[in-house]
């Protein structure tokens, strides 16, 4: 693995490398930004974008908001770094949202834990974040951008909003299923969403589009209740999240036998739809845990 570690010394940024001959081709690259004692996620990254700046960087900065996702150009990056010449795969542009970390000490005279470090990562994998993320992806995301940044006034925090996928036909059973699923999720501070709730394009599929980039995750329903009729839009708008790699949870009508062909294999979450308030909740707030969307704990 490289790393690119940015350093603060007399408040001036130092840049430490570690690559070269050493490492294999195609390897990951990880880019920190350390500061000694405890800073939140928003304070780090102000800190580190204010340094980016004075020391103009320019190939990584932020795409809309600094605690979301950041654009970091591989072309410039790759350019910047002797080491990186090799990579050929740095090429274009990616979208990667920072992990934010702290470390703790136990202090001598209190006794107590404190925070003596705080560290923001940025990792580029050429094996998980190539499949969907190149320069073609940003220009793609362009023509949504102004219904993306609509969307992020109305929903500033995408971690609580879930994208609802689904065949809609004018029926009371399924109107119960999202009314049950939207009890379940206000019940945890989380948001449901239909790209019908409101147009944010006037275009059908750059509408959609904005609420699948704008949600944190998806919730697709395969169900038989009136039809066996299937429906292509939810697989369409399914396959889409997938490639933007949001968390995905399948709910399954347990009358189907199985998910359609280009989905067996993954995990679903099962209901029945004549007793909606014993299997879905409790299955969905599971699931929701497993995924470190919620915390019932507390």
């Amino acid at each position: 693995m490289y790393i690119i570690h940015f350093k603060l010394f007399a408040n001036n940024l130092e840049i430490d490398k570690t690559g070269g001959d050493y490492v294999p081709l195609d390897s990951p690259i990880l880019i920190l930004f350390t500061l000694k004692k405890e800073y939140s996620k928003h304070a780090i990254l102000k800190e580190f974008c204010k340094h980016l700046k004075l020391n103009q960087i320019e190939w990584i900065q932020p795409y809309n908001q600094l605690n979301e996702e950041w654009i970091i150009d591989l072309t410039l990056l790759r350019s910047e770094f002797e080491f990186l010449q090799k990579e050929h795969y740095l090429n274009g542009k990616i979208t990667i949202e920072p992990k934010f970390e702290q470390r703790e000490e136990i202090d001598e005279k209190s006794d107590e834990s404190i925070i003596v470090e705080t560290k923001l990562k940025f990792k580029i994998d050429p094996k998980e974040s190539f499949i969907y993320s190149s320069a073609d992806r940003i220009e793609y995301i362009s023509d949504i951008k102004d219904s993306l940044s609509k969307f992020k006034r109305d929903y500033p925090n995408n971690k609580k909003c879930a994208f609802l996928m689904m065949k809609f036909e004018d029926s009371l059973i399924q109107s119960n299923i999202v009314q049950k699923l939207k009890e379940v999720f206000k019940k945890h501070d989380l948001v449901l969403l239909r790209a019908d709730d409101k147009h944010y394009s006037d275009d059908l599929l750059a509408n959609i589009r904005t609420y699948m980039h704008g949600c944190y995750f998806g919730v697709a329903i395969f169900e038989r209740i009136n039809s066996d009729y299937f429906n292509p839009n939810v697989s369409l708008e399914v396959g889409y999240m997938m490639a933007l790699s949001k968390p995905l949870m399948f709910l399954k009508d347990n009358t189907l036998k199985s998910l359609h062909t280009d989905l067996i294999g993954k995990l679903y979450v099962e209901f029945d739809f004549q007793n909606l308030d014993k299997t879905l909740a409790y299955s969905t707030t599971k699931w929701l845990e497993n995924h470190e969307i919620i915390n019932t704990s507390n």
